[in-house]
């Protein structure tokens, strides 16, 4: 069975264990980091996570825009930023503003704020509602000092 990406034929047959379990991180938009905080299923098959991400990742080398998104998240999901923005970068030159909203949080996280500051736009001039109200409330704090 070829595990895909996108999860078609992915996880769900099998028995799942919780991040607590796995050591999973979540970073939160705030700058919180929530370490093994049962945040969402994960295989119990270590092996095959790993044959996923490799799928994914050929997908995403072959350019197909939502592996990208997909590889992005495990690789962020597991600490790996700097690797995950390189690949959300990628995925949000397609035109995918949730992507373009990643790469500014990430920026933001590493306090790069004018450049986040930047792919917040992005993100909001690509729809993403999410953005537009971040950058909103941004520019209200500013003008409140």
């Amino acid at each position: 069975m070829k595990l895909s990406c996108r999860g078609e034929q992915g996880w769900f047959s099998y028995e799942v264990r919780t991040t607590a379990e796995t050591s999973m991180v979540k970073y939160g938009r705030d700058g919180t980091v929530t370490h093994g905080a049962n945040l969402h299923p994960e295989p119990d098959h270590p092996e095959i996570a790993a044959e996923a991400e490799a799928n994914c990742r050929r997908d995403a080398e072959s350019g197909d825009a939502e592996a990208m998104f997909q590889l992005a998240i495990k690789l962020a999901e597991r600490g790996a930023l700097t690797e995950a923005q390189q690949w959300f970068r990628a995925c949000a030159e397609t035109g995918h503003a949730t992507a373009a909203e990643s790469v500014g949080w990430i920026l933001e996280r590493n306090g790069s704020h004018t450049e986040a500051a930047n792919w917040y736009r992005k993100a909001a001039d690509l729809g993403s509602t999410r953005a537009a109200e971040y950058l909103a409330q941004r520019a209200s704090d500013e003008d409140s000092r």
